[in-house]
């Protein structure tokens, strides 16, 4: 029984501050040259779901990523959406944070993008005005939401259709708190621990 406890809490200490996204920069798979019109399962660790496309943006005929060399076009033809789902913990607080910008292929375009992690969602736009692909302005964006089972989906949604692209690269999910009693199990099998080292 302490066995499983200890192993249950351990579990819980180094899930904290760990990415749990999968494929986060979108490096996998591996292109020479964007990619056009990806459906289902294409981007490895993400599922673009029925009625859906993007594209894999690489800098040799599209935009420089955030880093690495590849970053997500959240539209294809039309609008995208891609998601992922993650493990969980209920209660627990999560913080989702990802480089965010735009196709600047369009002066004045506003890039337009729902984000959506356990019933918690926020729009988030990008002007791409003064921006080249040279230069996107990739600028960093948080979502804080709270698990409320043991898988989550996390999903971006394209909000505008045509070629002002919303452009998504370094996506991370850690946890930032631990449910509270967890945290008071931790504290207590601490507790535990040192009273046995006293004795």
């Amino acid at each position: 029984m302490c066995k499983t406890i200890i192993t249950t809490i351990m579990v819980l200490a180094l899930t904290v501050n760990a990415n749990l996204i999968v494929n986060s920069g979108f490096e996998d798979p591996a292109v020479t040259a964007t990619a056009y019109n990806l459906t289902g399962t294409d981007i490895p660790g993400w599922v673009i779901p029925d009625g859906y496309a993007v594209d894999l943006a690489h800098p040799s005929d599209k935009w420089v990523a955030a880093s690495g060399d590849q970053s997500l076009a959240l539209n294809a033809l039309t609008y995208g959406k891609i998601t992922q789902q993650i493990a969980t913990i209920p209660q627990a607080i999560y913080e989702l944070t990802f480089m965010y910008a735009g196709n600047p292929a369009i002066e004045g375009g506003i890039a337009k993008t729902l984000v959506t992690a356990a019933g918690s969602s926020q729009q988030y736009d990008f002007d791409t005005t003064g921006y080249t692909h040279a230069d996107m302005g990739w600028t960093q964006q948080v979502l804080v939401f709270a698990a409320t089972d043991n898988v989550t989906t996390v999903s971006f949604e394209s909000l505008i259709d045509g070629i002002n692209s919303p452009a998504i690269d370094d996506v991370s999910v850690v946890m930032t708190q631990i449910p509270e009693p967890a945290a008071i199990a931790i504290l207590a099998i601490g507790g535990l621990f040192i009273r046995r080292k006293r004795i």
